[in-house]
Order: C-alpha cells, then structure tokens, then sequence
C-alpha cells in the first residue's frame, strides 16, 4: 500500500518533501559547520561536500562552495538523494518524516537499518540489510495494519537513540555528538506527537 504521505495522485506520491518534514531537518542541521569529529567533513545545512560534489556530478544543483549552499539547493539535493530514494513518501506522514531524518543524518543505509530493526521488534521478520525492497515496505505495510502509528513510531525512535550509542561504543571521537542527536530525537518526538 502507498500512503500519500504528501497528496496528490499515486504517480506522483512522494516526489516532493513535505514542508513540515524539511523544516525541521534543516533546522537540525543548522548552517556550516566543519567540527574535526564530524566524520562527514565540511557540511552545510546537513550537506557534506561529499554529498554536494554528487549532487553537482548528477546536475541535481549547478557548481556551488559547500560554504554558500541555500536552502532552496539544500533542498533539491534532499528530494533527489535523500527523500525518494529511501521511500519516504510512500508512508505516513509522521513515520515518513521520522524515517527521512534518520536517513539524512546515518544514510539511506542507515536510515533503513533503523527502520529494519524497529520492524523486527514490533515483531515482524525482516532483513536488516539497509535496502527497501518489498520485503520492508511490506512489513511496514502490514505493520500499520495491527500496530498503532504511535507505537511503531515510539520503537522506531527507541531504535535510533540505540544507534547512537553504538556509535559512540564503536567510535568514542563522536561522543561529543551524542548529547546533540539526543536532543533532536526528543524534538522530532515532539514534532511527531509521541
């Protein structure tokens, strides 16, 4: 099942990243930024030059300093790279959104981890391979169906404050993050209504 996470028809479901969504990942990655523990490099509004040069390569933005980035190319970069490859669109709002973030800040692969392992401990067997395939979109899919929204989003959460401290466990440098990341859970809980 596809849920209009944004609207319209089912051609055209998940293209565009909802406002609400966009927001609040950009207000959690803040503006420039080059801390020495961010294994990431120089970043911009969540944007690492790495990811920058990609977009630019794939002509998703024109040539740009990783230091000039604006939002509205921040932006094209995350509906290309981020928001339709890891499905996001195709859930509910609140999941879809939840989901998204996890994927812009641990990767497309990170991001379906975490959604993996949460669908494994609702109960519901799947590989937990960092890929989306129907596997995962149908356990999600079946999962809607008995489990409420508020508790799958609450264990998928749980789920990404584990991962932070497998990070932190399995690289101690990024500990100065820990409190940070945290924090933005309890925020996109807020925002999330659970």
């Amino acid at each position: 099942m596809i849920f209009p996470c944004c609207g319209g028809d089912a051609e055209g479901v998940g293209n565009m990243i909802p406002e609400r969504c966009i927001r609040f990942t950009l207000n959690a990655e803040g503006g420039y930024s080059d801390h020495p523990a961010d294994r990431g490099g120089p970043t911009n509004r969540g944007v690492t030059a790495g990811t920058l040069a990609r977009a630019m390569r794939a002509g998703i933005i024109p040539p740009t300093d990783i230091r000039v980035l604006t939002r509205e190319q921040a932006v094209k970069i995350y509906e290309e790279l981020y928001w339709k490859p890891s499905r996001a669109g195709e859930m509910t709002e609140r999941v879809g959104m939840v989901h998204f973030d996890s994927s812009v800040l641990h990767g497309l692969g990170g991001g379906a981890i975490i959604l993996q392992r949460a669908l494994g401990r609702l109960g519901f067997a799947v590989s937990v391979d960092g890929a989306l395939g129907p596997g995962t979109m149908g356990a999600l899919d079946r999962a809607d169906d008995v489990i409420s929204e508020d508790g799958i989003l609450t264990v998928l959460l749980a789920v990404r404050l584990q991962r932070y401290d497998e990070i932190v466990a399995r690289d101690p440098s990024q500990k100065v993050f820990l409190r940070g990341w945290r924090n933005r859970v309890a925020r996109l809980a807020r925002e999330v209504g659970v």
